[in-house]
């Protein structure tokens, strides 16, 4: 019991490799997307009822999130607006910043896991449910703003925080009022 949410963390990574060989919005392609949303989704709590919650399986987590991601947007790369593409790649440059300020500064790899960062995640996971819809353009730049807002929550974090906790709840109002009560004290 103590390694099955990492078996079920490990399942996205296979998913994420095994949806490259789908049609993009494919029967199959769905379904793989489905296994690997679901597992996103309970990976972390079972982790916690099992009693086996950790740097490791939180790290790699956020890896199998990426390849993931990655994963469905190289299947459906055509299917998104230029403006999303640029957005994206400014989103993975401040990501990619944050990573490496939160390694050069807490000697780990650093990925919260902030309410932002999960709702990125949610929206960024319906994106081709909706790709048949006449608003699915508007969708796509709404996630590209909140995952821009996502990013910068991380790299404040990467910035500000005295210590890395992964399940940080907060959000960037949070640590901009935390830096001004550290300042009038």
């Amino acid at each position: 019991m103590k390694y099955i949410a990492n078996l079920i963390t490990a399942l996205r990574i296979i998913v994420a490799i095994a949806m490259l060989f789908t049609i993009p919005l494919s029967v199959p392609f769905f379904w793989l997307y489905a296994v690997g949303g679901l597992s996103d989704m309970i990976d972390g709590t079972v982790a916690r009822r099992c009693g086996s919650a950790g740097d490791f399986g939180a790290r790699m987590d956020s890896i199998a999130d990426l390849l993931f991601c990655a994963a469905a947007l190289l299947q459906l790369w055509r299917c998104f607006p230029a403006l999303v593409w640029w957005a994206a790649g400014a989103i993975a440059a401040i990501k990619i910043t944050a990573a490496l300020i939160g390694f050069a500064r807490f000697r780990k790899l650093c990925f919260p896991h902030t309410l932002l960062n999960k709702t990125t995640g949610a929206a960024v996971f319906l994106l081709p449910c909706f790709y048949r819809c006449s608003f699915f353009n508007a969708f796509t730049y709404v996630v590209s703003a909140v995952a821009f807002l996502a990013a910068t929550e991380e790299l404040t974090c990467a910035i500000c925080r005295k210590t890395f906790d992964t399940e940080y709840k907060g959000s960037l109002f949070d640590i901009a009022s935390h830096r001004k009560s550290r300042n009038e004290g």
